[in-house]
């Protein structure tokens, strides 16, 4: 005796149960797409409130001033007495951030598509820029280094050494980020 498939609404592969779960699947990975780009009401993404923290990110949203800096990003640097940004010496004092410039600094910050949080690279950090922001909750320094395409986010001391930091992978948003440091150093040959 041969037996046939039953064409039965119940055994059929385009409905029934495993349909269903598969639907559900793909509705439950879209809700947590969704849910990582979402952004909460102070405009931050989960992912990089989580990375850096609520210390830092106080630091960063109650900020009243930012001002760049060219460092030198070697970490055998000779110090000569040199003022540190997060412990790099620095090389040159730029530009205070106009309220817009710090606000798009801010929003590249806040925003998980300027991350690649599941990339390991094998260079060494070596910042060019930093950024410091200053308020009431504290200073925060924003070390950029291009060659790597990462930042690091610096609680400074109060002689210029590193507390702590934490470092991220930035490659979304380099482009945006050397456009930044070009306006603020127009004659620094590494960002022409």
């Amino acid at each position: 005796m041969t037996r046939r498939p039953s064409s039965s609404p119940s055994n059929s592969p385009s409905s029934g149960p495993p349909k269903r779960a598969l639907a559900a699947a793909v509705a439950a990975l879209c809700c947590a797409s969704i849910a990582c780009h979402a952004t909460d009401a102070d405009g931050w993404h989960a992912a990089p409130r989580e990375f850096l923290g609520e210390d830092r990110v106080q630091r960063l949203t109650s900020a009243e001033t930012a001002a760049a800096w060219r460092v030198d990003g070697g970490f055998d640097a000779p110090r000569d007495g040199r003022a540190l940004m997060s412990g790099f010496p620095v090389l040159g004092e730029g530009p205070a951030l106009t309220p817009a410039q710090r606000a798009r600094l801010l929003g590249l910050v806040q925003d998980a598509d300027s991350y690649l949080f599941d990339v390991a690279k094998a260079c060494i950090f070596s910042p060019g820029v930093a950024v410091r922001f200053d308020g009431p909750a504290g200073p925060l320094d924003v070390l950029l280094c291009f060659s790597c395409d990462e930042w690091a986010f610096a609680l400074p001391t109060a002689d210029g050494e590193r507390e702590s930091w934490v470092v991220e992978d930035c490659d979304p948003a380099r482009a945006e980020l050397r456009a930044m440091a070009r306006a603020w150093f127009p004659d620094d040959p590494a960002f022409r």
